[in-house]
């Protein structure tokens, strides 16, 4: 890492308590207005020191997903999809590597083919949560 870099870094890092309480005001709004019925809202662990630095929901079917995505996009929203499973990278298919592959979709695809994240960048405001959950929240239904 370069000095500009670490400046950079160094004066992120000043602002950290106040990132990390934006961002959970953003995940207590979208847990708040979204209406889990065939999707869930990936939720810190008990006790955990979990921040929220995505916004993470998993649908039941992949197609609802889908259905989602296209109409948030269409609504001037974007999404991110999930990291690709590392199982999945061809460099982890060689023979060498046969610990990681994966003969069905265990639980990194199921999770990548249906889970998206969410816009949660700190200035998002209550109105943008709510006006995306609510796309979500009909698009499900």
């Amino acid at each position: 890492m370069n000095d500009i870099l670490s400046a950079i870094g160094l004066a992120q890092l000043k602002k950290l308590d106040k990132i990390i309480k934006l961002k959970n005001e953003i995940f207590d709004l979208y847990s708040k207005f979204l209406k889990e019925k065939s999707f869930f809202i990936v939720k810190p662990i008990k006790n955990s020191g979990f921040v929220p630095f995505r916004i993470a929901i998993v649908f039941e079917q992949i197609l609802q997903k889908e259905k989602t995505v296209e109409v948030l996009n269409r609504n001037g929203v974007e999404t991110r999809t999930f990291f690709y499973p590392l199982n999945e990278q061809p460099f982890f298919k060689k023979k060498e590597y046969f610990l990681f592959k994966n003969k069905t979709e265990g639980e990194s695809m199921y999770l990548y083919n249906r889970g998206i994240c969410l816009p949660c960048y700190v200035g998002l405001k209550e109105m943008e949560i709510k006006f995306i959950s609510d796309i979500i929240n009909k698009s499900v239904k």
